[in-house]
């Protein structure tokens, strides 16, 4: 099973949706932990900061409804980072 763990702008980016949005997107999140590679896998590699780490990976993006969640799957931890979450018509303009 793998573990989910939050980036500080995921948590920023949670703060700023609608409380029940949040809600279901966590509960969706909670679900990779069964199945990690569920989402969408995203085109071409992204620079992200992991734990003050800069790195270059490839990101999928899960929906919930109209919102998108952002994340990164490391098999070597067996860990899914949440990256970024927010409404699909702007959240890809983030990366």
């Amino acid at each position: 099973m793998a573990k989910v763990r939050a980036t500080r702008s995921f948590e920023r980016s949670l703060r700023k949706t609608p409380r029940d949005v949040a809600e279901r997107i966590l509960e969706k999140a909670r679900e990779l932990e069964v199945n990690p590679l569920q989402g969408k896998p995203l085109k071409g590699a992204y620079e992200v900061v992991v734990n003050g780490a800069r790195l270059r990976v490839k990101l999928r993006s899960l929906r919930v409804g109209d919102y998108r969640v952002i994340y990164w799957y490391d098999p070597l931890r067996d860990t899914a980072w949440l990256i970024l979450a927010g409404h699909r018509r702007s959240v890809y303009k983030l990366l």
